[in-house]
């Protein structure tokens, strides 16, 4: 194998890690979203571990920007609930961090 060769299997592999890593933080963001989203909406337990299941899920049959998002809002909004976008958005930029933290252990 040639040096060049080399150098872009080591950057297939760099590639594939580093999608591997988006795709489990954003599952993980969906889920805490989902089970923050549950405890609003007052979910027992299991409720809110199966509706946060509901959210990984459906984000990724669904993984058009700001699907989970509409998908909780119009879940809340079933409810009777009453939260904005905004509040729901700054929410899962908050868990994104902690999703991150949580998988790449910092």
């Amino acid at each position: 194998m040639t040096s060049f060769d080399e150098r872009k299997k080591a950057y297939e592999n760099k590639f594939a890690h580093e999608e591997e890593i988006k795709f489990k933080i954003a599952s993980r963001r969906r889920k805490l979203l989902g089970l923050w989203a549950a405890e609003l909406m007052g979910m027992s337990d299991e409720e809110s571990l199966n509706y946060a299941k509901d959210m990984i899920s459906f984000g990724i049959e669904d993984n058009t920007p700001g699907a989970v998002i509409k998908k909780i809002m119009n879940d809340m909004k079933e409810r009777s609930i009453k939260i904005s976008e905004a509040a729901i958005r700054s929410k899962n930029s908050e868990l994104e961090l902690i999703a991150a933290k949580q998988i790449q252990g910092k």
